[in-house]
């Protein structure tokens, strides 16, 4: 057979086709475990919905937002078991690109690919925005409130300014980069932190929400 002559006389097989026959042939390991997906996914997505049911009214005035959520998800399924039926038929090395590739060829592929590109690189904008608009400058509010430190303030306005926006927004690319560079196990670590954290933020802002009235909570930052 093939394989007794490939064992008798290696030099019949080139090195770089046994070593993709050993590799082939050995049990691959996703360094992301299924948690690991759904904290991603979590992260990425799943905070977007209580940040859009309780300040949805806000920005966007008369909306139905119960409605509009109900649209969105009945949107999302499809696609979440068209990529989930991908996943289970392609190697796990594939991706969006090995998807598409098969789907419209190299043209087709790399068309749809950049508009997958522009669209990440707008949320790279959105997410630097989320950090610095929702996040950051309201925690240096807060402490400066707490702290009766008025330079707090300056800091948080320039933290929501256009300058500030941009530059968190690189940050955060910056390092992203750096950490899916050491590795996606890595990566999966820190995000396990992340989610760590967020579910304790969550847990905290439920019970600010459902707890006594919000006006009540400015006693606690002194006269």
């Amino acid at each position: 057979s093939m394989a007794v002559n490939a064992t008798i006389t290696p030099r019949l097989v080139p090195h770089s086709e046994r070593e993709q026959a050993n590799a082939m042939s050995q049990p691959r390991k996703s360094p992301l475990s299924t948690i690991d997906g759904f904290i991603y996914n979590f992260l990425t997505m799943g905070v977007i919905f209580p940040w859009a049911f309780l300040l949805g009214r806000a920005a966007f005035p008369g909306a139905n937002i119960p409605l509009a959520l109900l649209l969105t998800l009945l949107v999302q399924v499809p696609l979440c078991i068209a990529y989930a039926g991908l996943a289970s038929s392609s190697p796990c090395g594939a991706g969006d690109y090995a998807y598409q590739y098969e789907a419209f060829g190299r043209k087709g592929s790399v068309i749809v690919m950049s508009g997958f590109v522009i669209w990440t690189l707008q949320w790279i904008a959105i997410s630097g925005w989320l950090f610095a608009t929702l996040g950051l400058a309201p925690l240096l509010l807060s402490l400066a409130v707490w702290k009766h430190a008025p330079q707090l303030i300056f800091v948080a306005r320039l933290v929501e300014s256009p300058l500030g926006i941009t530059l968190i927004s690189t940050l955060l690319v910056g390092a992203t980069v750096l950490l899916l560079w050491r590795g996606l196990r890595l990566f999966a670590i820190v995000q396990r932190f992340l989610f760590a954290f967020t579910v304790v933020a969550v847990v905290i802002t439920a019970a600010v929400f459902f707890g006594p009235k919000p006006g009540d909570h400015l006693n606690a930052f002194g006269p």
